[in-house]
């Protein structure tokens, strides 16, 4: 069978979903909702996002295992799903990581690496197994079973198998849930050495966003089967389309504002702002990270510490502004101020995020181009 070579994906872009719209369940919700995504060749992409907010299913679109309602998905120029058109997710030549990693618990490390090589012969299977075992660094664990393994051998082992028959596309479904806590850090960044010296593409679907940030080169943040922001990490931490991204990937608070020749007056001070999009008495609000604002404390200050939280490396102060409001301030944890002291703010943002009273970043008003 031949399939429809598409124009739409240059050679840089190997997954490409354009327009593409997913309906699930009696209901008939759209899981995924005119959604459009390219990924670049060799890239780390996740889709960070909420509980039924369309991630997995996206995944699932691009294995095959799902169809689009309307719209086509495209891999490598060719079109896999769409206009009448459907691919089988085995010849689609991409690999899965499941949430439980799915071994078979019958064979042992090598046997489940080798099982998506049964179309080469031994000797090409076992030079291909043995360089899955090195790549991964499961060395020593060959002929043990997976009830035998830790839940970060588990995934080694999982994403070798994935590996081992060289697919294009790598996708993982949430490949931590599993995993003890206190192991996950280490665990990421060995699978994010692996998957970049295996020089595969990778989609990772994740709820958390110290994994999102952690392994990827760029994040797609989803809501109720929309895409709110495309961009690195740094883009989507510190300049967020809207709303929901400032706050789904990490702590933020909000300050009220009104547009004044140019400047933002709030009860914390005077800021800045280069933009044609606003008017005078416009309400707006200013997003603070704690990591922005530093603390000094002072006999007439504009707020008083309300808690001290310690963490061992820094301090998270909650501060208790003369309107009532609370805002966050993360300090280092070698000097800690008592709970009533009074404060003043610097804020050390240098580009604030803005956003309208419908929640819109100033700066990015025109929807993401993707």
């Amino acid at each position: 069978m031949s399939y429809k070579k598409h124009f739409g994906v240059s050679g840089l872009k190997i997954i490409g979903i354009h327009g593409v719209v997913k309906h699930l369940g009696q209901e008939n919700i759209a899981a995924v909702d005119d959604l459009n995504l390219e990924v670049n060749r060799g890239q780390i992409l996740t889709i960070l996002g909420p509980s039924g907010c369309g991630k997995t299913t996206t995944l699932r679109l691009v294995a095959g295992f799902e169809s689009p309602d309307d719209g086509v998905v495209l891999i490598d120029g060719i079109s896999v799903a769409g206009n009448g058109i459907f691919v089988p997710p085995e010849k689609r030549n991409v690999g899965i990581v499941l949430q439980e990693f799915a071994l078979f618990p019958h064979m042992n490390v090598k046997q489940n690496i080798a099982f998506g090589l049964m179309g080469m012969n031994r000797t090409e299977s076992n030079m291909r197994v043995r360089a899955m075992i090195d790549l991964t660094g499961l060395q020593g664990l060959e002929e043990r079973y997976p009830h035998q393994l830790s839940g970060g051998q588990q995934q080694r082992v999982a994403l070798a198998r994935a590996l081992a028959p060289s697919p294009s596309i790598v996708l993982l479904d949430e490949p931590f849930a599993s995993i003890d806590p206190d192991l996950r850090s280490r665990v990421r960044a060995e699978l994010k050495r692996i998957l970049k010296e295996a020089g595969v593409t990778a989609i990772f679907v994740t709820h958390d966003q110290e994994e999102a940030f952690s392994i990827a080169d760029r994040i797609v943040v989803m809501n109720k089967g929309k895409v709110h922001q495309i961009g690195t990490p740094m883009e989507i931490y510190h300049n967020p389309n809207d709303r929901f991204v400032a706050e789904f990937v990490g702590h933020a608070d909000f300050i009220s504002g009104k547009i004044r020749s140019a400047k933002i007056l709030t009860e914390i001070g005077e800021f800045s702002l280069n933009s044609n999009n606003v008017t005078d008495d416009e309400d707006v609000s200013i997003m603070l990270r704690p990591s922005d604002v530093d603390i000094v404390p002072t006999e007439f200050g504009i707020g008083t510490i309300d808690s001290v939280e310690f963490r061992g490396h820094e301090v998270l102060y909650s501060i208790k502004l003369k309107s009532g409001q609370m805002i966050h301030s993360s300090q280092r944890s070698s000097y800690v101020s008592e709970v009533g002291t009074p404060v003043n703010v610097v804020i050390h943002s240098k580009n604030l995020a803005v956003f309208k009273s419908d929640g819109i970043s100033i700066k990015n008003e025109i929807p993401v181009t993707l």
